[in-house]
C-alpha cells in the first residue's frame, strides 16, 4: 500500500486557519469575564509519533455567573519559574480581572506567578495531587484510616478547627510516617484556604484538574480502536 503524502500547500490549507484561532484565542480581550475561582495548571500531552510528552500549560477560571472558560494554553516550560510570570504577565496586559482564590500545585513557579497576580486573593493549593503523594508515602493497610483524617480535615470549619485537626493527624502519625507528615505539613497554610469560600464552591477550588479532565476527555474521544 502506498504512502499518502500531502504537499506543503494542502499541509498550509489545514493549518493556517488552526493557527489563526488560536492566535484569536490567545490574544483576546478578558476583561469581559469576572472571575471568581482562577486555576492554573500543566499537562503532559502525549505526542505518539514522536514518543514525547510536552508540557501544555493552562489556565482556566470559574466566572461569578458559574461558567467555566479556558483563558490561555502556551507551550511554555511547564512550571517553571521563568515561564509562569510570562504567562501571568501576558493575561493581566489582556486585562484579566483578580480573581478570588489562585489555585495551583506545589510548583515554585506557579506559586510565584500567582501571588503577583492577586496577592490579596487567596492562594489554595491544589489536594488531588497532594492526596496522591500522602498515599504513597503509607503503606496501603494503614491508607484508609489515614484518609478518613485528612479527609475529616479538608472538611472542617476555617480557622482554628482546621489547624487542630491537622495538627492531631501529625501528632498521631509523626513516628510512624514522618514522610507523609512532612507531606501534609507542606504548603499547610495554602492547603486549607479552600475553607474560606462557601462550603458547595469548596470541591471545585481545591483542585487544578479542570483542564487535565478536559484533555482525558479530549483522549477518550479521539482514540483509535484497532480492529479485531
Amino acid at each position: 500500500m502506498g504512502q499518502f503524502i500531502l504537499s506543503k500547500s494542502t499541509v498550509s490549507e489545514l493549518t493556517d486557519p488552526l493557527t489563526q484561532e488560536y492566535e484569536a484565542f490567545r490574544t483576546r480581550d478578558l476583561s469581559g469575564y469576572e472571575i471568581a475561582y482562577l486555576f492554573m495548571d500543566a499537562v503532559s500531552e502525549p505526542l505518539r509519533r514522536w514518543g514525547s510528552k510536552p508540557g501544555v500549560f493552562c489556565v482556566g477560571a470559574i466566572c461569578v455567573e458559574g461558567h467555566k472558560v479556558l483563558l490561555t494554553l502556551s507551550t511554555a516550560n511547564r512550571e517553571s519559574s521563568e515561564s509562569c510570570p510570562e504567562v501571568r504577565r501576558d493575561l493581566v496586559r489582556r486585562g484579566l480581572q483578580t480573581p478570588g482564590t489562585l489555585t495551583t500545585e506545589g510548583a515554585a513557579g506557579v506559586t510565584q506567578a500567582l501571588a503577583a497576580l492577586g496577592p490579596q486573593a487567596r492562594r489554595v493549593r491544589g489536594g488531588c495531587h497532594k492526596m496522591q503523594n500522602l498515599q504513597q508515602q503509607v503503606p496501603p493497610q494503614a491508607w484508609p484510616e489515614v484518609k478518613t483524617l485528612v479527609a475529616d480535615r479538608r472538611g472542617a470549619p476555617p480557622g482554628s478547627e482546621a489547624e487542630r485537626r491537622r495538627h492531631l493527624s501529625v501528632n498521631r502519625y509523626q513516628w510512624d510516617f514522618p514522610e507523609a507528615c512532612r507531606c501534609l505539613l507542606d504548603d499547610a497554610a495554602a492547603s486549607l484556604n479552600h475553607l474560606y469560600v462557601p462550603q458547595r464552591h469548596q470541591p471545585y477550588v481545591r483542585t487544578s484538574n479542570l483542564a487535565e479532565r478536559a484533555f482525558a476527555e479530549e483522549r477518550r474521544r479521539t482514540k483509535v480502536i484497532p480492529q479485531l
